[in-house]
């Protein structure tokens, strides 16, 4: 649980190149604000779902952050494909994030439904297909 965390360093993961999957890494932090540049930006990430999901004063994440996410690495459809899917659920503060439609958008939406679910502050929002901001698969 870490309802209680303020602020997490930008190279916390640096030494850990073998990191794929973030899923649910800090999702329920509710008092983290920022996420930094250059967090979890080098490594290849195949699995994102939930992770940073719920953080209700979450404002800012970085534009780099899960730079190398990778969202064809796996072919199937099940859980361990859904490498978008609720990653910055329900941030209702976020004004600043990676926008992964602008990167992927041919994905489809079993690997990116509700990333940006009531995350209407975001710049980009209002541009998102309905699988990208909607919650259900």
């Amino acid at each position: 649980d870490c309802v209680n965390l303020l602020s997490i360093p930008a190279r916390l993961f640096i030494n850990c190149p073998k990191i794929q999957i973030c899923a649910g890494i800090l999702s329920g932090c509710e008092n983290l604000q920022k996420i930094p540049d250059r967090f979890l930006n080098t490594q290849k990430i195949i699995n994102a779902y939930y992770a940073f999901a719920d953080c209700d004063n979450l404002t800012y994440v970085g534009s780099d952050v899960l730079a190398n996410i990778d969202p064809y690495a796996t072919k199937d459809t099940g859980e361990l494909n859904q490498v978008l899917c609720k990653t910055f659920f329900n941030d209702i503060n976020l004004t600043s994030a990676p926008n992964f439609y602008k990167r992927f958008p041919d994905l489809p939406k079993y690997k990116v439904y509700g990333c940006y679910y009531d995350c209407k502050k975001l710049p980009f929002y209002n541009s998102l297909p309905y699988s990208w901001n909607n919650h259900a698969s």
